[in-house]
């Protein structure tokens, strides 16, 4: 009984590591076919709202260190992307949590996980647009 009890966390992080494979997967696809390929350029033509919406998207499904949002979002300032979607980007990068959705649902249920990815996701876009806001005028 003891060790059907202490080996549970260990299955249930185990089933996760799919899930953060396929997002790392997906990650290097993107870098591979999109930025590389010019498809970003595409982006500038959205309106900023759309390319806003899109890239906290892109933030909240993808997983990983923040270290590597830094870069990323170095990339895509250079490409000429809008700073708000940028930082809205880094934002919920951080604090909207797809690919940990199912170790949190175990611990707090989905109604919870779910209201908080939402608050959390339409909250970096405010934050986004204070951060920049206030980054222009001073």
């Amino acid at each position: 009984m003891e060790i059907k009890k202490r080996l549970k966390p260990v299955i249930n992080t185990i089933k996760t590591v799919p899930l953060i494979v396929s997002t790392l997967s997906f990650f290097i696809l993107l870098k591979n076919i999109f930025l590389e390929s010019g498809v970003l350029d595409s982006f500038l033509a959205l309106p900023i709202w759309f390319s806003t919406f899109l890239f906290t998207l892109a933030g909240s499904i993808f997983a990983g260190n923040p270290v590597n949002s830094y870069i990323l979002s170095g990339y895509f300032y250079l490409q000429g992307i809008p700073l708000i979607a940028i930082t809205s980007f880094l934002i919920a990068w951080i604090t909207v949590g797809l690919a940990q959705m199912p170790v949190e649902q175990e611990y707090f249920g989905w109604k919870f996980v779910i209201i908080r990815n939402l608050v959390s996701f339409g909250l970096s876009i405010l934050a986004a647009a204070i951060t920049v806001i206030i980054y222009f005028i001073l």
